[in-house]
């Protein structure tokens, strides 16, 4: 049995309002043949010349990471604005409400800057965010309270992370070996730029002129000294790609002649999960994110799989493959099989 099957990708969010003046969107998702949606390599696949049962000593005892498989349902935008709004304490979910009355704040300051012609703008603008707008939002932002309801809760030095991205579970979730050697790496960085922690801040402004009109005293009182350098402090610089960890296997295909499908499944999988396609003219399906673990040594709570790489080695045949086809179960195809698939 395949370890996945491809059914109807259905809209989420408020895609099913633009739906309604699209054509149907044809694009198809992966979900869990089996109910548990748990790929463990280590004990179902051959990853050894023998073969590794769930209750070996050799399966224990294998270093493992897991990914936990997520699906976006937001545009990342709408993301980081809920994100903002949870930290001015909008935590209830009256995400609508706290919209509206930004945005009333936003365009009562201007339409007082422009005068009496703004302010008929304004209240037509006023109308419609305290009627037919709010239900609107109240309409498309619905799902997205429903979602954080029932989101995976961070505690401790987790919450600040809660909610960063809107995100559902696939319900996949894969069990790898690590035979890497990286347990971890810390990359720090102080520069003289102001781009880091006091970025655009009017202290940092003040700062930055007091420099330059010292530096430039400095320049005249001391032109015949044979070297001058002003020290000054540097800022942090806060890293935004995050660490990385690389994985890498093999599955043997001369072994057990039964797990070669299970390889196929698994491989195709991996780079279906990871690819963007087109449902319609203008929106596309993303990679997928994972919660990335390492038990004992490290945790991800957002992660994303940046290179995938599947290489032939040794000898290689044609075999006929099983392949997932949308809305109707497999289809046989003839397909290139090497003696092992270097992941």
């Amino acid at each position: 049995m395949s370890l996945f099957k491809l059914v109807q990708d259905k809209e989420t969010l408020g895609g099913e309002l633009i739906a309604n003046n699209t054509p149907t969107a044809t694009a198809y998702k992966a979900t869990p043949s089996e109910s548990s949606g748990v790929i463990n390599v280590v004990e179902s696949m051959q990853i050894a010349t023998n073969t590794i049962n769930k209750n070996t000593y050799l399966a224990n005892k294998l270093p493992v990471c897991i990914l936990k498989e997520y699906e976006l349902v937001a545009n990342s935008s709408v993301s980081q604005l809920l994100y903002y709004l949870r930290s001015i304490g909008t935590d209830d979910g009256s995400f609508a409400g706290a919209l509206i009355d930004n945005f009333n704040t936003l365009t009562g300051g201007i339409v007082g800057k422009i005068g009496e012609a703004g302010k008929a703008v304004g209240n037509i603008i006023n109308d419609f965010t305290g009627g037919a707008g709010k239900e609107m939002l109240d309409t498309v932002l619905k799902p997205i309270q429903d979602l954080l309801k029932n989101n995976e809760q961070f505690t401790g030095s987790m919450t600040p992370y809660q909610n960063l991205y809107l995100r559902k579970a696939t319900n996949f979730k894969y069990v790898l070996p690590y035979f890497e050697d990286k347990k971890k790496e810390i990359t720090n960085e102080f520069s003289d730029s102001q781009t880091g922690l006091l970025a655009g801040n009017l202290f940092a402004n003040m700062v930055g002129g007091a420099k330059t009109v010292y530096e430039q005293v400095a320049k005249n009182l001391l032109f015949a000294t044979p070297g001058a350098y002003i020290e000054q402090p540097k800022f942090f610089e806060m890293g935004t790609s995050g660490e990385s960890y690389d994985i890498k296997f093999d599955l043997i295909n001369t072994v057990n002649a039964d797990r070669v499908q299970s390889h196929f499944d698994l491989l195709f999988l991996l780079a279906y999960q990871n690819l963007p396609f087109r449902k319609d003219i203008a929106r596309v399906t993303l990679p997928k994110i994972y919660t990335f673990i390492i038990p004992g040594e490290i945790y991800l709570p957002y992660a994303y799989i940046s290179s995938l790489n599947i290489n032939f080695v040794g000898n290689r045949r044609k075999m006929k493959m099983e392949f997932p086809v949308g809305g109707a179960g497999t289809q046989s195809l003839e397909c290139i099989v090497p003696e092992v698939y270097s992941v």
